[in-house]
């Protein structure tokens, strides 16, 4: 099974995430990265996300930063894409968690690289087998499963 390297809590989450992605993320949480229930992911605004969309884009971007943009290049993933399977809601007193389960499909960057250049290249030839191709496509995927803890505040 494919391991990734968890994000270290020291750093500051937004900053990491606006370096990450480019985007003025302007929501505002705190904590850690949801690995478990100490360092649960604090919402305190959405800002004009629903909650299980910003749980989910946070998801997304945690899994892109741990299996793409902290790796070197030969061990990159893309087309990371998580999917909610189960979701948790605990209370502790005046506190509410969402302990989140997660799949995550990604496919290596250099797998994706070179199938992509063998479609360009080979598309609407008569000897280029789709079936075959869209097989080798789908072999490439890797599948993981995570856990994401949330400590709704809002």
């Amino acid at each position: 099974m494919t391991k990734f390297t968890k994000l270290n809590n020291e750093e500051n989450m937004i900053e990491v995430i606006r370096q990450a992605t480019n985007l003025d993320f302007k929501c505002n949480i705190s904590g850690g990265w949801g690995y478990k229930k100490d360092d649960a992911t604090i919402i305190n605004s959405t800002n004009e996300y629903d909650i299980d969309g910003f749980e989910l884009l946070l998801c997304t971007i945690r899994a892109n930063i741990e299996m793409n943009i902290t790796l070197d290049e030969n061990s990159r993933y893309v087309s990371i894409a998580p999917t909610l399977l189960s979701q948790e809601i605990k209370t502790n007193g005046d506190d509410t968690y969402h302990c989140n389960n997660y799949t995550i499909e990604a496919v290596k960057e250099l797998d994706f690289k070179r199938l992509s250049k063998e479609y360009k290249e080979n598309y609407g030839k008569e000897s280029f087998d789709m079936i075959k191709h869209f097989k080798q496509r789908e072999e490439c995927k890797i599948s993981i499963k995570t856990i994401y803890w949330f400590k709704v505040a809002i």
